[in-house]
């Protein structure tokens, strides 16, 4: 591992200021803007992980968007409180990334990648499919549930997400 330099300290922490302060000068659509930005971020983080791994997994993207699905539907179709759906969406997914972990971690180089680019398409094929219960191509909506729908916070609180995920 390389040790930080004080330049790159120095900008990482002027960056992560900047971050921080966006909301105080930015509006809600910006904010929706870096929001997406940073969800797509900690899912690059997700993929570098297992690429370091010397694994290259297509199917991220899937149970990404699986524990997307699982956390609004969860809210939409059982009540779950909004909080809660994302601890329930985590779990749910660590779950199922656990099942499918036990039958093609064995696997190698582009047997591997192969699989969970499959693994990806079979849950994207059963989502669309399934349009009474989630709506299909068109997918499901969740309106302004957490944080009360403000822009402010629900940015910080995708920034702390990815705080972790990086950190």
């Amino acid at each position: 591992m390389k040790k930080a330099s004080l330049p790159g300290i120095l900008a990482a922490f002027v960056i992560a200021a900047l971050a921080v302060a966006l909301p105080s000068f930015a509006g809600a659509y910006p904010l929706q803007v870096a929001r997406n930005v940073i969800l797509y971020m900690a899912l690059a983080v997700s993929w570098d992980m297992l690429l370091r791994s010397g694994q290259i997994s297509f199917g991220i993207a899937g149970l990404f968007g699986f524990g997307a699905y699982a956390s609004v539907l969860a809210v939409l179709r059982g009540g779950m409180d909004p909080w809660l759906s994302i601890l329930f969406a985590a779990l749910l997914s660590g779950i199922l990334s656990f099942a499918i972990g036990l039958a093609i971690l064995r696997l190698r180089l582009m047997y591997f990648s192969i699989t969970t680019l499959a693994l990806a398409e079979i849950l994207r094929i059963i989502i669309h499919n399934l349009h009474d219960f989630s709506g299909g191509p068109e997918g499901v909506v969740l309106e302004g549930s957490i944080a009360g729908g403000n822009a402010s916070a629900l940015y910080l609180l995708s920034l702390a997400g990815l705080a972790v995920a990086i950190g």
